[in-house]
């Protein structure tokens, strides 16, 4: 089927065609993620914790 997908954001197209994220995980800028852990996609795409915190699922925490 042809079709036009954003390979940056498809979990089933995640940086290249038919490249499919695992369960739980999300695709930011084309790599897969697990949001609940990934400090630079907390939660969601581009929601970065800074240095002081870290990603626990998927919120940061401040220590």
């Amino acid at each position: 089927m042809n079709k036009c997908v954003n390979m940056s954001t498809d979990i089933s197209n995640c940086g290249k065609c038919g490249k499919k994220c695992s369960y739980g995980k999300i695709c930011c800028q084309g790599k897969c993620v697990n949001p609940q852990t990934n400090e630079k996609h907390c939660g969601k795409c581009g929601n970065k914790c800074n240095a002081q915190s870290s990603c626990i699922y998927g919120m940061c925490s401040y220590a």
